[in-house]
């Protein structure tokens, strides 16, 4: 078991501290922590284990090789707050933490170090909230336009007025069904 470890102003973690925008990163912190490691093929091999980057939670886990080659993966929980507005739009915080995890490869060397912000969750993420709005805001559209369409047709006399007047809510629902039926149809293809 380790105590209260720190490390700071290594090349490697001002690489991540730029990458994520966050200066305070540059410092890690390995408190109480307990890593397993193994040693195979010329690498050392390191479970994951938990640490403090700069002041957020983070995960590490991955290789390090004896010819100085790394391959590592860190999942630092960041709270949305204190990210910049450029990447705490990409991916939503979590509800209960407010924290907003960021997946990072650092692979490279020590001396150059490549850190990669991970962005096949935040993508995914980003396209689902898209298809979402564009969904809702089309069947708004759609439904307002066959109301007042329908209702319009139908408005030339005062009685077809007060027939149409009543028989809205009825429209709307059979107009709200058959949106349902085109949208079901056209989700599946």
């Amino acid at each position: 078991m380790m105590e209260d470890v720190g490390i700071k102003g290594s090349t490697v973690l001002k690489n991540v501290a730029g990458l994520i925008k966050l200066p305070a990163a540059e410092n890690l912190i390995i408190k109480d922590t307990k890593a397993s490691f193994s040693i195979k093929d010329g690498k050392v091999a390191i479970k994951p284990f938990d640490v403090v980057l700069g002041s957020f939670r983070t995960t590490i886990a991955g290789t390090s090789g004896l010819d100085g080659s790394l391959g590592y993966n860190l999942t630092t929980f960041v709270p949305s707050a204190s990210l910049p507005s450029s990447i705490a739009g990409l991916m939503p915080a979590d509800p209960n933490t407010k924290e907003v995890p960021l997946k990072i490869s650092l692979g490279g060397t020590f001396t150059d170090p490549k850190p990669v912000l991970l962005t096949s969750d935040i993508k995914e993420k980003a396209k689902e909230a898209v298809v979402q709005k564009a969904t809702e805001e089309g069947k708004a559209l759609l439904n307002q336009k066959l109301t007042s369409a329908l209702i319009g047709k139908t408005s030339s006399t005062d009685s077809v007025k007060k027939d149409s007047t009543t028989n809205a809510g009825a429209v709307q629902k059979v107009l709200e069904d058959k949106l349902k039926g085109l949208l079901k149809k056209k989700k599946k293809n």
